[in-house]
């Protein structure tokens, strides 16, 4: 099945189920799904109106705890503000500067944690009112998905049709 209508059977199942939501950013700080976590695609919109995919990823995650039980880890779509690798969402006022309000990826080879705020510390840059931020969210009681298993379904379904993955997806 080819990418574009895989994916839109995925809006259209979590839209009936109530557990999707889009997202249009514009220059301001991004207002996240509270208390939400699943998979999340971030699209740059061109002017024709076609979208082009630039990164899936996941938060909230399946782990083995202390006593050796498996519980669902939450991990929040608004705790990716304080990512910096592959990408970044640049909402510091005091010193993002050039920068503020983009959404950064591509770390530059010689990449180091404490210059993520730099002019160059990355290849590419997005103004957020050219994204689109789709959200499945997800939780542990979920029937059908867990946040990693649609996160990889997707990369794949997109892998098996154009032969290669979102440029700020690394790895599959």
């Amino acid at each position: 099945m080819p990418f574009e209508l895989y994916y839109q059977n995925r809006v259209d199942q979590f839209t009936a189920d109530g557990l999707f939501h889009e997202y249009q950013p514009i220059h301001a700080v991004i207002v996240w799904p509270p208390g939400a976590c699943g998979v999340y695609a971030i699209w740059r919109k061109e002017s024709s109106g076609k979208k082009d995919l630039i990164y899936v990823g996941s938060q909230g995650s399946f782990k083995r705890n202390a006593n050796h039980v498996i519980v669902f880890v939450p991990a929040f779509f608004q705790d990716l503000v304080n990512r910096y690798t592959p990408f970044r969402f640049c909402q510091n006022v005091r010193r993002d500067h050039a920068f503020l309000y983009h959404f950064r990826y591509r770390p530059a080879p010689n990449f180091v944690p404490q210059d993520r705020y730099n002019f160059d510390a990355y290849m590419e840059s997005i103004p957020y009112d050219e994204l689109v931020i789709d959200f499945f969210i997800i939780d542990a009681n979920h029937e059908d998905y867990t946040p990693e298993l649609l996160k990889t379904e997707m990369l794949t379904h997109y892998l098996k049709t154009y032969q290669t993955l979102p440029p700020a997806n690394n790895e599959l």
